[in-house]
């Protein structure tokens, strides 16, 4: 029996060291396998911290269009009409650059490289701030709102107005209405429609005076009377929104109006 025994464990130990050699083989190409992902992740982070600091001629104009309507929000709030502003001064070349007369054959140019950056998203709100439009969310009418601030944006006043008219009757409880109101108003100033403008805006002062666009309805009130050559109006009302919200922008706009008078 003893010999026996000595016999099925002289036969067991090559099968023990055939394990223990294939489990040190695994354990090896584990290490290996997960050096590799380890590698992997690495390149991944490198690749996003390069992408993350990356320009792209899209990512550039988003951030053109995201400014231009901000401009745009901000001097219609500030009552300037667009039409009225100067056109911008043509680009002047640098004090150092020499006009080419008769340019050399350029040679191929060569392909620009460009990471993988997503674009900006498109604006979906006018610029957030003290009395500035609220996000367009999700909800029956938010389209209808939407289409009505990109036809302002694209300088569509009528289109705008009409949109926001719409707005306006088909959600009348929505939150945006005294917003759409308000907007509308503002298309008719940017039309130098002031006569509407003002009505329009009364409708905020009258309907809607907890909303935030009540102090910029009383500056654009102001200033449309003042466009109609209504001056002692315009004063009034002006007076009115120094005295109401002394501290507020809109407040420290209508004393450089009546100051200026423009």
């Amino acid at each position: 029996r003893i010999a026996k025994l000595e016999t099925e464990l002289s036969q067991s130990k090559p099968v023990q060291a055939n394990s223990w050699a294939e489990m040190n083989a695994m354990r090896t190409q584990m290490a290996t396998l997960s050096g590799q992902v380890d590698d992997m992740r690495r390149a991944q982070e490198m690749q996003r911290s390069a992408a993350g600091g990356a320009v792209t001629l899209e990512g550039l104009n988003a951030q053109v269009r995201d400014l231009e309507r901000k401009n745009m929000f901000m001097a219609s709030q500030l009552g300037v009409v667009f039409d009225e502003m100067p056109a911008s001064p043509a680009a002047q070349p640098s004090a150092g650059a020499v006009p080419q007369t008769s340019p050399a054959p350029a040679a191929a140019p060569a392909q620009p490289k460009t990471a993988a950056v997503q674009p900006a998203p498109a604006t979906t709100m006018a610029p957030a701030g003290e009395g500035g439009e609220q996000p367009v969310g999700e909800g029956p009418g938010q389209d209808l709102y939407q289409k009505a601030l990109e036809n302002f944006y694209a300088k569509k006043y009528k289109a705008a107005q009409t949109t926001w008219a719409e707005f306006v009757k088909g959600f009348p409880k929505d939150p945006l209405v005294p917003n759409a109101i308000f907007w509308q108003g503002e298309s008719f100033f940017q039309m130098q429609d002031y006569a509407n403008a003002v009505l329009t805006y009364q409708k905020v002062i009258e309907e809607h005076s907890k909303s935030n666009k009540y102090r910029a309805a009383l500056l654009k009130q102001g200033i449309s009377f003042y466009k109609l050559k209504k001056d002692q109006a315009g004063k009034l009302v002006l007076e009115d929104l120094i005295k109401k919200y002394p501290d507020s922008a809109e407040a420290k706009r209508a004393q450089a109006y009546l100051k200026s008078g423009n």
